[in-house]
Formats: structure tokens, sequence, C-alpha cells
């Protein structure tokens, strides 16, 4: 069985969506330091582990999380992991499909909010990750601190 999850276009799409639902707050600050975004890609690969940290981080119930049709079972976030998220983030930015800036002393994603491709992906993110954005963005407000210690812990 293949899982999506694996897939390049997949993980392209997921960054999309992430950097264009969660990426600033109402005021238009931006929210996503590079190290929040590889924890949130990370976190939003494993419906299992994006249950755990929403638990850990939010007073949020989660929905849409019975539909996991492949082997959830990872329970760790590897350095192997954390790397791989890393070069995702490098090949996006190459390719044109992140940015990365500096503010003030963070280095934060940013994406073409307005495009109709990023509309698209958007709109072909599993149930689980589509019903919860606004968990999500609670999430992204949070600390990378907070973001890594509820990962690891999970």
């Amino acid at each position: 069985m293949i899982d999506y999850r694996e897939e390049l276009d997949f993980q392209i799409a997921l960054v999309v969506f992430l950097v264009r639902n969660v990426g600033e707050n109402k005021n238009g600050k931006k929210l996503l330091t590079i190290e929040k975004l590889r924890f949130l890609i990370l976190i939003c690969l494993t419906p299992k582990k994006l249950y755990s940290v929403i638990s850990k981080l939010t007073n949020k119930d989660a929905c849409c999380f019975e539909d996991v049709c492949y082997n959830d079972s990872s329970e760790n976030i590897s350095e192997n992991d954390l790397k791989e998220i890393s070069l995702l983030i490098s090949y996006m930015c190459s390719s044109g499909y992140l940015k990365v800036v500096q503010d003030e002393s963070r280095f934060i994603a940013i994406g073409e909010a307005a495009s109709g491709v990023a509309d698209s992906l958007c709109e072909s993110m599993p149930n689980y990750l589509s019903r919860n954005v606004e968990i999500l963005k609670n999430i992204s407000r949070k600390s990378e601190s907070l973001i890594s210690k509820a990962c690891m812990e999970s």
C-alpha cells in the first residue's frame, strides 16, 4: 500500500496549506518560524501525533481522526525526520513555492497567499487537516519550545 504522506506532491501541498492557513495571526503578524513550520509539518504528517499535540497544547477537541487508513504507529520524531523536512523546505524555497525572510532575529516562512494553485492545493487536504485549521492556528501561536516539547513527549 502506498502511503500518500510520503509523496513529494502531498508534502508540498501540506506546506502550502500550513503557510496559507496558519502563517499569520489576525493582525497580519507572521507566525511561522522555520522551526515551528518543521514541527507542524511533522505532526500533520502523523495524525496520531497531531491529535496528541492538540490535546497537550489546546483545550479544543480535534475531529476527523477516524479516517486513517494506513500505518500510523510512529511514536517518536527522529533527527532524520527533521532533516527530511528541512530538505523539503529547502527544495520548496529553491523552487519558488516558499520564501524565507528575516524578521528581527527570526527566520519566517512565507508563501503566495493569493495564488490560484494555493487555493486548489488547500482544498485537497485530508479532512483531519482541513477540519482542524482553527486548532492548527492556535498551535502556531504557541512558542517554538512549547510545540517542540509537545512533539517530543507525544
